[in-house]
């Protein structure tokens, strides 16, 4: 099975408002976790909310568990237009049929990587609040950048990359809607809700609520 979608490409346009991002829930190699994680995942879905992406971190897994567990999720999110990312494990991306790798820092060789996985998959970059880093990712063919780091400081990196360039930007850590709108306003494409929000009483009213308060006003 191939990629479904490529929504965070940087080979087509910017997105014209901003979107979610979910996070990595913790304990995805937790049976308790895992189920946890599972049933939040099917009530946000039956929300309908605009979602972007989803990023699994499968640390702790083996090649099969991990692949097996991208796969299933892979079934409940892509045909709803909602990309699925792996944290790091590039070699998981072909086997499972994701859309593509999240890669928590800017490794040595990025455009090797970007060959490696070829013009359909997404390729993510975390930066934290490095504004070089970020400038080397979207020079080697990054699909988006991601900032990382306290509400203002991350207010400003996201506001100085949308001034600059055109590789989307993912802000990262969101806590609240009046965080997301902020972020929004700035130009940030996507935002992604603190992972948190997972073991909140209700994850899909979290991210319902900050996806309302990214969505465009009329």
């Amino acid at each position: 099975m191939g990629a479904k979608s490529k929504p965070l490409s940087a080979s087509g346009p910017s997105p014209a408002f901003c979107r979610l991002y979910l996070p990595s829930p913790p304990a995805l190699n937790d049976a308790g976790g895992l189920a946890a994680f599972e049933a939040a995942l099917d009530k946000t879905l039956a929300r309908a909310i605009d979602i972007a992406c989803l990023r699994l971190s499968v640390a702790g897994l083996d090649d099969g568990a991990a692949r097996g567990l991208l796969k299933r999720i892979a079934a409940k999110v892509q045909p709803r237009g909602i990309a699925l990312l792996v944290e790091d494990r590039v070699e998981l991306v072909g086997p499972a049929g994701i859309d593509g790798v999240h890669l928590s820092q800017l490794p040595p060789r990025l455009e090797a990587l970007r060959q490696q996985l070829g013009p359909d998959r997404i390729l993510g970059v975390g930066c934290a609040l490095s504004r070089h880093d970020a400038m080397i990712a979207g020079e080697a063919e990054a699909d988006y950048v991601s900032f990382a780091g306290e509400p203002e400081i991350l207010l400003e990196g996201a506001g100085w990359w949308a001034a600059l360039m055109t590789v989307p930007c993912v802000a990262e850590g969101v806590t609240d809607p009046d965080q997301a709108g902020a972020l929004a306003a700035a130009g940030a494409e996507f935002v992604m809700p603190a992972a948190e929000a997972w073991t909140s009483p209700l994850p899909d009213a979290v991210f319902e609520a900050i996806a309302q308060a990214i969505r465009p006003q009329p």
